[in-house]
């Protein structure tokens, strides 16, 4: 193989190259905006079923439910930016925050279950 040849093969390989990360690329950028919008359908379920039931059970009306709805935002947001939090973390340190107050979700989650629950101390 000559030197013109393997020239025109490297540069053969270099674009493949370059074409195989432009797709990712734009791969990954489909693949970010479905998570994205899947992440802000399932917030607005869990959301409309939190204030379903605070009505439902507890007789939130309209003014009550939305002051709840912008301090939930508010929260979340605050909690966010203060601990730069993923949502697997913020799961984590809220959870956190919870057992110092004596709630432990994780505990009521298994009681739901059926399994025993761990003591909160």
């Amino acid at each position: 193989m000559g030197k013109g040849s393997r020239n025109r093969t490297a540069r053969s390989e270099a674009k493949q190259n370059l074409a195989y990360r432009e797709v990712r690329r734009e791969v990954l950028r489909e693949v970010n905006k479905e998570l994205s919008r899947a992440t802000d359908r399932f917030y607005y379920d869990e959301v409309t079923i939190i204030l379903w039931v605070l009505h439902q059970q507890f007789g939130f009306g309209k003014d009550r439910l939305k002051k709840f709805y912008v301090n939930y935002n508010e929260e979340n947001q605050k909690l966010r930016d203060h601990y730069s939090a993923s949502d697997k973390d913020l799961h984590y340190i809220t959870s956190h925050l919870l057992r110092q107050i004596g709630v432990d979700i994780d505990g009521w989650e298994k009681e739901l279950s059926g399994a025993k629950p761990k003591e909160v101390g």
